[in-house]
């Protein structure tokens, strides 16, 4: 029990180098035109899916059959005579499910209340979501109000939501998130009861452990392990911060940009010299790429995460439930991925390229590896001592943020399609100073 009560707290705890430059350099047309050269939680990814689902019903209409595996409609109501064999999966508005479900119920919508047992799994997303039958495995909720109000849960129960409230029986471990936590008098927790929360009662019995976070918690339950509840303190507001904390602020953020712009300068100084000279050729054309960025790259990752969305849900239906659950893996994994690399890119490779090129209009000598970093070091002390003056400093970030994005999405777009653009005046006359 300590070593899974330990486990628990944790869990409560926690609610480029590319060979050749030119790649990213403009093809060139006659001339050179520049001197340089976690565990994944699979309940959580199929609460993701079937909130997409709703969205996509018209697009997947001829999977929609009465009485069938996926039913979508603005009111939908599987009769208590009813018994369904497999999976389930519902989209709508006002969604009830009387009879019993012989596997997993997914399901999506405004309103949603199951009264029928479910031998499997429960995954429900929605503005109010009641459960009122029995479980045999766990349910995973994420919605405005919860409530469990009869029945029982064989398994875990993990809920999120504005409101929750328990009061039927979770055989095992209850971890709930929400603003306004009720477990009632009857409730029954055979395992730990974890949360995180704003207002929190426990009226009911817990035989594990409680534990949690609030910022008002009041227990009239039994307890039958330990009971650690920490309660947040109102803080006012934070007062503003010294010249030292600004000044040691500053100092760590200059060392990272160093850092990251050092990594850059070893393994790709083609790369880092092709997008500078980009950006001194032609900065206006960069920012209108950097807008484009902006505007493109989260539409691409929306395109992208509903074609790997609909190619599991087909998969689905071709009844290839492991490959399904691979590709939502796979295309969380990915999205996962793709969101951490722009958010390093915008926060720290952006700022290394602008401050790169800012440097170079003083330094025409930079042909060593020296002498790049140099170079970056110079530009990098440039940005930060320009982004520590008031009104500045928001300037500054918007433009290195439009320059930076930009230039990267227009190399990028001309390394995949093998775009030749125009002939680019030369740079202008860079003095010695």
């Amino acid at each position: 029990m300590a070593l899974r009560s330990s486990s628990r707290i944790e869990s409560a705890r926690q609610i480029g180098n590319a060979e050749h430059a030119s790649i990213f350099e403009p093809r060139r047309v006659k001339e050179e035109r520049y001197s340089g050269v976690v565990k994944i939680n699979i309940p959580l990814s199929i609460m993701l899916v079937i909130t997409l689902l709703g969205l996509m019903s018209t697009g997947c209409a001829e999977l929609e059959q009465p009485g069938g595996k996926f039913r979508s409609g603005d009111e939908i109501i599987v009769p208590a005579n009813e018994t369904v064999q497999g999976d389930l999966y519902l989209s709508g508005g006002d969604i009830t499910v009387n009879g019993p479900v012989n596997g997993d119920l997914f399901i999506a919508g405004s309103n949603v209340v199951v009264n029928g047992d479910v031998k499997g799994d429960l995954y429900a997303v929605g503005g109010q979501i009641e459960l009122n039958g029995q479980v045999d495995g766990d349910v995973a909720a994420a919605g405005g109000d919860i409530t469990l109000s009869r029945g029982r849960v064989s398994g875990d129960a993990r809920l999120a939501g504005g409101t929750v409230s328990v009061l039927n029986t979770v055989a095992e471990d209850l971890l709930v998130g929400t603003g306004t936590l009720d477990v009632g008098q009857n409730a029954r927790v055979g395992g730990d009861l974890i949360f995180g929360a704003g207002t929190a009662k426990v009226g009911g019995a817990v035989s594990g452990a409680i534990i949690g976070s609030a910022d008002s918690y009041s227990r009239s339950g039994t307890v039958g392990g330990s009971e650690r509840v920490n309660i947040n303190e109102t803080q006012g507001e934070e007062p503003a911060p010294t010249s030292a904390e600004a000044i040691f602020d500053r100092v760590r953020t200059l060392a990272t940009l160093l850092l990251v712009g050092a990594l850059i300068v070893w393994r790709a100084p083609g790369i880092l010299d092709a997008l500078s000279g980009r950006l001194r050729a032609r900065p206006f054309h960069s920012l209108g790429w950097g807008l484009l960025g902006w505007v493109g790259i989260p539409v691409a990752l929306l395109v992208f995460t509903l074609a790997w969305i609909l190619l599991a849900i087909v998969v689905g239906v071709l009844t290839l439930g492991g490959l399904a659950a691979t590709i939502i893996t796979a295309g969380i994994l990915a999205n996962l991925a793709i969101v951490l690399a722009l958010a390093l890119t915008v926060s720290y490779v952006t700022w290394v390229i602008a401050g790169y090129t800012v440097a170079r209009v003083s330094r025409t000598t930079d042909v060593t590896l020296r002498d790049k970093y140099l170079t970056m070091g110079l530009g990098a002390l440039a940005l930060i001592l320009m982004g520590s003056l008031p009104v500045v400093d928001v300037i500054v970030g918007i433009l290195v943020s439009l320059a930076g994005v930009g230039v990267i999405t227009w190399a990028t777009y001309d390394a995949i399609f093998q775009h030749d653009p125009k002939p680019e005046p030369a740079p202008p006359a860079e003095l010695n100073l």
